[in-house]
């Protein structure tokens, strides 16, 4: 499957192998390497992916009479 297409599920499967395989420290340095940059890549599928999600949060989230609140989703827990 090409990255763009992904899944966010898919896309989070695949950086959790990739962290087991670093995690071990059997990885030559180069192939450490190569895995570290598709786990940003990853990371930015994954990023991507929860944008997308929380816009939709954002949209159909129902204040009365369906009408849709615009505001942040998140709540107060930024301290």
């Amino acid at each position: 499957m090409q990255k763009e297409n992904m899944k966010f599920e898919e896309a989070m499967d695949a950086l959790e192998e990739i962290t087991a395989r670093l995690e071990t420290g059997a990885l030559a340095l180069d192939d450490a390497i190569g895995a570290y940059e598709e786990a940003c890549r990853l990371i930015k599928i994954c990023n991507e992916r929860l944008e997308v999600a929380e816009k939709k949060v954002r949209l159909l989230t129902p204040v009365s009479e369906g009408e849709a609140d615009m505001t942040d989703f998140r709540g107060n827990d930024e301290n």
